[in-house]
């Protein structure tokens, strides 16, 4: 009995040595993947930087709508309780269902244009919204041209609205009713998107299931594009970029001079015995020099008064620029020259 013992311990110390010397239990390893940081949009007045759960909502929406991540920056987000699964968006032929959706707001800038968009909490659904805070309503194309000066358009069902790029627009021009009729069909069948385009950056906030390939977005931006070309070609006024006033003096001054961004030079008096002056246009030079300004300086106010305590002349000057630099003195003389050549040639 103990001869059996004592072979079975053995067999069993010579299993456990096998064992050991065996090759090791490898430990599973989680399999690497390769990180992707995303874009770190900044917001384009501060230093604050959009939150990852947000640049990667903005991510999806740049590479489906084939935006250039160099145009985009973040501008500001906020969490909402959406009215519907549409959050808020109006779409033809879509059953939204009534109930509160939590999500987001986000706001972003492509190029000049600032969008809206709005999405559900996981970012399975991120729509194009009309910008909420837009004084046109209904807002169905917002659109810029970066070319200097920046000019951004908006289009309601009835109405064209023109203007500098971050400024009040005006209603310029009533849309004929072939321009409607082509804009609420264009509206009917297509979604939203936004695009950069050869005619401008195009926000298209459409209420159709279809979407637009780049041929009907170019179309889109190209009716626009020619829209606006007429009525910059028109009697309208268009985009006022520099105004100037003179008052007071021996001579009795009471003058006023616009200049808007399309060329057309405007003077009026403010005495009432003096007959309005007619319009006149800038020279090509003279174009070209403004486009420079405008392209280069901040917007400013120039004012001038000297110092007689009698018949003293005030002199102010409006600029409405669209660059990043300060304007320096000797450019705010040269502005001041440029208006009195004007004011001259039509005197």
């Amino acid at each position: 009995m103990k001869r059996k013992t004592y072979v079975s311990l053995i067999f069993v110390l010579i299993l456990t040595v096998v064992a050991a010397c065996a090759s090791p239990a490898t430990t599973p390893q989680t399999p690497t993947v390769p990180s992707t940081s995303p874009t770190p949009y900044v917001s384009p007045t501060t230093t604050v930087v959009a939150p990852e759960y947000v640049i990667s909502l903005i991510n999806q929406f740049v590479q489906e709508n084939n935006i250039n991540p160099s145009t985009v920056t973040y501008v500001s987000s906020e969490q909402v309780d959406w009215p519907d699964g549409c959050l808020g968006v109006v779409r033809i032929g879509y059953m939204c269902a009534m109930v509160i959706t939590p999500g987001y707001r986000i706001l972003i800038n492509v190029n000049s244009l600032t969008i809206e968009l709005h999405t559900n909490l996981d970012g399975s659904a991120i729509l194009l919204a009309p910008l909420s805070t837009a004084d046109v309503q209904p807002l169905y194309i917002d659109w810029t041209d970066e070319l200097a000066p920046c000019t951004e358009a908006q289009v309601s069902d009835q109405t064209l609205f023109l203007g500098s790029c971050g400024q009040n627009l005006s209603a310029l021009a009533p849309l004929t009713d072939t321009q409607k009729t082509q804009l609420l069909d264009w509206v009917h069948t297509y979604a939203g998107f936004v695009a950069e385009t050869p005619n401008g950056t195009l926000a298209f906030y459409g209420q159709g299931g279809q979407v637009p390939d780049v041929t009907i977005q170019n179309e889109i931006a190209t009716w626009l594009d020619g829209i606006v070309e007429g009525t910059s070609a028109s009697s309208l006024p268009g985009v006022v970029v520099i105004s100037y006033s003179r008052a007071g003096g021996i001579a009795g001054f009471c003058d006023s001079v616009t200049v808007t961004s399309s060329g057309v030079v405007s003077a009026l008096s403010c005495k009432s015995n003096v007959t309005p002056k007619p319009e006149d246009r800038l020279t090509q030079l003279q174009i070209e020099k403004l486009s420079s300004w405008l392209s280069m300086y901040q917007s400013t106010e120039i004012v001038q008064k000297d110092n007689a305590t009698a018949d003293s002349m005030t002199v102010k000057l409006n600029f409405s620029g669209q660059g990043s630099q300060p304007v320096p003195d000797e450019v705010k003389l040269e502005m001041l020259g440029y208006v009195s050549q004007l004011l001259a040639r039509l005197d």
